[in-house]
């Protein structure tokens, strides 16, 4: 197995989730559907490092939804910085 490539298990291991939860996540949009080799899914180390802020941004209190927008859903030439204080502001309200 190349070190780019890891299985469901493996981050699963390193991030303290199950495999179940990073089904879902890609299910529901939060991670990019991965590609597969012989069926199986293939990580690379990005899918950890989401994984660790979707994780840390839940135990600050913030919804899927949320973390969904903070991922996926602002200008993807603003700085992703100016998404976390937009998000994190409302949410402090």
């Amino acid at each position: 197995m190349c070190m780019s490539e890891l299985s469901i298990g493996e981050v699963a291991r390193r991030t303290g989730i199950r495999p179940s939860a990073l089904r879902y996540y890609e299910e529901v949009g939060l991670l990019p559907r991965t590609p597969r080799t012989g069926g199986r899914r293939r990580y690379g180390e990005q899918a950890v490092r989401m994984v660790e802020v979707l994780r840390f941004a839940q135990h600050a209190g913030f919804t899927l939804d949320e973390i969904r927008k903070l991922f996926h859903g602002f200008n993807a030439k603003a700085p992703s910085g100016a998404g976390w204080r937009l998000l994190a502001d409302a949410k402090l309200r």
